[in-house]
């Protein structure tokens, strides 16, 4: 869900950097429909910060690195309907997990066992989640915001989720990701603070690090996020000068690398990266009203051609199942500014991009009609075997059926979606509510 957008529940004057919150229209851009979607009256929590004065106490004490509050209360796992999915993790055929947020102000975690969806405890002061990712059954971490609008973060412990304290005030963590090495002690969350400036936390085992941004991006902002090993991660977004940012981390710092990029009218970011091996890598996003997929070669970033949808798009999400196996979601705007954008899904085969129907009304030269929106895709990791399965997602060329999910929300029922690929077409699936 990291496309062109402005952070809007920031006050005129404080760095409308894109954020993770609600839409507006870019110049240049013809349709709206980008990022995490709220309702209006959603993030007004500042203005109303007395009657909620316990939830502040609590994020003020957030602003120093700590380990989980002792005690926490959790609301009865609310019901599917009305919800939006902006994030999947899957570790295998029988686990995977899915985050957003509810039209009733909560925030949604819903889990798959290998038969079905279902809604989780999720604790009281969680207002939506934006991104989620696993290592192992029993460690998992998701990010988003409080009901002040303050970023937050917890950890799935196997049994339950718990909050865990996050070193910044007022701000978004738009993406997390726990190494893919399944290394439970080394995690990433991004975004950018509330003043308008790039955060990449560390998660060390014990406490969340702030880990420093070079000078050249510090005041950008951090979409999405990735990590092999320790000392190989990735992070994207968007440069101060509005155009796409790609930072490395090699153990000790994180380095601008550079990116050639058209950027035209100069609204340009990547909002999603996925890594295959530490010389194969992809990151996706859009360049003013177009989509653009990246490639790491090892050596250089360079574009790499991909159907470009009439009337444009963007791309949000890319997960990689092997290096002939990647998948982009996103969406397709069309050429009619009134009407809602409808689901974008490329795949990568091993020599070219490729349009893949969705099973909604895919945009092929017509105005998309039905409104659904993806806004991430899930895959369990290249070369990691399945529990369920024994098998390994790399030997599948990217058409594993059991391991490869996408989720966004229907605008036309204001419900949620969640797409599983059959190994020849995207299915949409059901939920069961508590």
């Amino acid at each position: 869900m990291r496309t062109p957008r402005l952070n809007l529940n920031r006050p005129e004057g404080q760095g409308q950097e894109p954020g993770h919150r609600r839409t507006a229209r870019l110049p240049g851009e013809r349709w709206a429909w980008r990022g995490i979607i709220r309702p209006k009256w959603r993030g007004t929590g500042r203005a109303a910060g007395a009657a909620l004065l316990a939830l502040a106490v609590w994020q003020l004490s957030a602003c120093a690195p700590q380990s989980q509050p002792e005690h926490v209360t959790f609301r009865p796992a609310p019901p599917i309907a009305n919800a939006s999915l902006t994030s999947v993790a899957v570790l295998s055929p029988s686990s995977a997990w899915a985050v957003g947020d509810t039209t009733n102000s909560t925030g949604m975690i819903v889990r798959w066992n290998g038969k079905k969806w279902k809604s989780v405890p999720v604790p009281t002061q969680v207002l939506g989640l934006t991104s989620v990712s696993a290592s192992s059954p029993s460690s998992a971490w998701a990010v988003g915001y409080n009901r002040l609008g303050d970023a937050l973060s917890m950890h799935w412990n196997g049994t339950e989720w718990r909050p865990v304290r996050v070193p910044m005030g007022p701000g978004d963590l738009n993406a997390v990701a726990a190494d893919t090495a399944r290394n439970a002690q080394d995690a990433w969350a991004v975004g950018d603070i509330g003043s308008g400036k790039a955060v990449a936390l560390h998660w060390d085992g014990g406490s969340w690090q702030p880990t420093s941004i070079p000078a050249s991006a510090a005041r950008g902002t951090l979409f999405g996020v990735t990590a092999i090993s320790p000392d190989d991660a990735w992070a994207v977004g968007r440069a101060p000068t509005n155009t796409p940012l790609v930072l490395h981390w090699n153990g000790t710092a994180w380095s601008q690398m550079p990116y050639a990029a058209s950027t035209e009218d100069g609204n340009s970011a990547l909002y999603s990266v996925t890594v295959v091996s530490p010389d194969n890598a992809w990151a996706v996003g859009a360049v003013a009203k177009d989509p653009i997929i990246a490639h790491w070669n090892g050596k250089t970033w360079q574009n790499v051609p991909s159907p470009i949808p009439q009337g444009g798009g963007y791309l949000n999400g890319v997960a990689a199942t092997s290096a002939n196996g990647v998948w982009a979601t996103g969406q397709a705007t069309g050429t009619n500014e009134n009407v809602a954008p409808n689901a974008l899904i490329e795949h990568w085969n091993g020599n070219s991009w490729q349009l893949v129907p969705s099973g909604t009304a895919q945009a092929t030269g017509e105005d998309p009609t039905d409104g659904t929106q993806l806004f991430q895709v899930g895959a369990a990791p290249p070369g990691t075997s399945t529990a369920s399965s024994g098998t390994s997602t790399a030997s599948s060329g990217g058409a594993a059926s059991q391991s490869v999910w996408l989720v966004g929300t229907d605008q036309s029922d204001t419900g949620p979606v969640i797409m599983r690929w059959d190994g020849t077409a995207w299915k949409k699936q059901s939920f069961t509510s508590p």
